[in-house]
């Protein structure tokens, strides 16, 4: 089971996708999730008793999410007739409650985000996570070297990138990559095409004005009127490519 999932996930499936009856390819795909998941059932709380070991298991998952991020390709490029998923494991129920934080992710990518005041301007941080199965599958990300600066700026995400969907946009800055800061351009690259299994990015939008508080002004007939204090958009420059 871990030998077809693992030679799908890397050489791919292209004559079967292309050519293949969709209908048969949607229950050989369930066929091949339910397996997993009775494997990972099995498996969950106490894998040693099972005979595999956490770092199988947990390649086990990888491929599996590497498999699923292939069907989901799919449907761009064989078209919507295409369209397959792979549901390989069960989630566990979130518990709902007033007091309960909850995440939004998934196996394959999570998304999360925070917005931060710096000096009168609001600034929103977003951490996206998704998988890149080996080192030369491309991430599909378009950058450029900031102006007078090393920081990394996203200039496109092309159509079929790995982070079409996410919260990761167009003129975001990237400040981290899997955890760690880049000290140039050139390293932030290298670590951006090294890159294999989880890849986590955090970058940050562009500054933008916070909302102007209303201030009131007596007028000389006594009454009053309001006007907004303004901030000037303080966006930096860019380099194309």
């Amino acid at each position: 089971l871990l030998g077809w999932t693992a030679a799908a996930a890397h050489h791919g499936l292209h004559a079967f996708l292309y050519r293949g009856d969709p209908d048969r390819n949607r229950l050989l795909f369930k066929a091949v999730c339910d397996e997993w998941k009775k494997v990972f059932e099995k498996t969950a709380n106490n894998s040693s008793d099972t005979g595999v070991s956490e770092e199988l298991r947990k390649f086990a998952i990888y491929m599996c999410e590497s498999f699923n991020l292939l069907l989901k390709q799919a449907k761009k490029e064989y078209g919507e007739y295409a369209k397959y998923t792979f549901n390989f494991i069960k989630k566990p129920r979130l518990q709902k409650g007033p007091s309960v934080a909850v995440a939004k992710s998934t196996l394959l990518t999570a998304a999360a985000s925070a917005s931060t005041n710096e000096g009168g301007s609001i600034r929103q941080t977003v951490t996206v996570v998704v998988v890149k199965p080996s080192k030369d599958v491309k991430l599909g990300l378009g950058i450029a070297q900031e102006k007078g600066a090393t920081t990394i700026k996203i200039t496109s995400i092309p159509l079929g990138s790995l982070f079409t969907g996410t919260d990761l946009k167009i003129g975001m800055t990237l400040n981290t990559i899997n955890g760690l800061k880049y000290v140039s351009f050139a390293e932030g690259f290298a670590m951006l095409k090294a890159a294999e299994g989880r890849v986590t990015i955090v970058a940050s939008a562009p500054a933008t004005a916070a909302p102007a508080a209303a201030s009131s002004t007596a007028t000389a007939n006594g009454g009053s009127s309001q006007k907004e204090n303004s901030v000037p958009d303080k966006n930096a420059g860019s380099e194309s490519d």
